[in-house]
């Protein structure tokens, strides 16, 4: 039997779904579709020290920014990532493609570059809980037992971080363990914390969000990831083309995804 997508039934609501999203709304439903990947996950290795950002970072997926965005194509290759994928491809267009990563409580999303739209121009991660609910790869009761975890992990956090933010960190982390290998080719993504990015990358300078929320970018000779923190904790990885200022690149995207206009009826 599908799974019944919450919100992205045609491709302008998914476009729809996904300007939330790029307004800080991190949230992703998808219908599973087809299921690849390889053998679960190994434990992965201690992070690396002095890591720079290759040209063929993509946290573990199959695609490369700057290639071909031919939709039957990458979906054939996303589903041979080295986990488990499952691609929401009744809601893949030639401007999107989603879908979750292994129990579903992380999402994903492929989009051409607004420049060039016929390339691949950025992947985005996060974590969403709900999602893997609403699209039956975990039980209410699982999903029930993670949030309240959740909820007591963040309530253990301290500091002086906003509950909401001590709560997406201690989600992030709990859907990095459950999800082994969604991350860089350094050995960091979602889950890790700002001491363990900063280990491996080196410095960065922070962007302050409305919510709170801080991103560190780091740019490659081709290739940029950004790592959006709540409460210090990565809860959103995006990769896009190191030549992009990441502010333009979100205005960019999203005039890129927002729908048509409806023309007025004739009078």
């Amino acid at each position: 039997m599908p799974y019944t997508s919450l919100m992205a039934v045609t491709a302008r609501k998914t476009a729809a779904l996904i300007l939330a999203a790029l307004a800080m709304c991190a949230a992703c439903s998808c219908k599973k579709a087809t299921e690849g990947g390889t053998e679960a996950a190994k434990k992965p290795a201690a992070p690396k020290t002095g890591a720079t950002i290759t040209d063929r970072e993509a946290l573990g997926f199959k695609v490369r920014i700057g290639e071909a965005f031919n939709k039957e194509r990458l979906c054939t290759r996303l589903a041979k990532s080295r986990f488990t994928v499952d691609l929401a491809l009744e809601d893949a267009t030639d401007m999107m493609i989603p879908g979750t990563v292994g129990d579903g409580t992380i999402y994903f999303w492929v989009l051409p570059d607004p420049r060039t739209p016929k390339v691949v121009g950025s992947l985005t991660i996060g974590v969403d809980i709900n999602t893997a609910l609403q699209i039956g790869k975990i039980s209410r009761a699982e999903f029930e037992r993670l949030i309240k975890e959740a909820r007591a992990e963040g309530e253990k956090r301290g500091g002086d971080a906003a509950k909401l933010a001590k709560y997406s960190a201690a989600e992030a982390t709990l859907a990095a363990q459950r999800n082994l290998g969604v991350e860089t080719d350094a050995g960091v993504g979602l889950g890790s914390t700002k001491k363990q990015i900063i280990s491996v990358y080196g410095e960065a300078k922070d962007t302050l969000f409305v919510s709170g929320d801080t991103i560190r970018i780091y740019r490659g000779p081709k290739v940029a990831v950004a790592f959006r923190f709540s409460d210090d904790v990565v809860r959103q990885v995006i990769v896009f083309p190191a030549d992009y200022d990441y502010e333009k690149f979100n205005e960019d995207t999203q005039a890129m995804l927002k729908p048509p206009t409806a023309s007025p009826p004739p009078r």
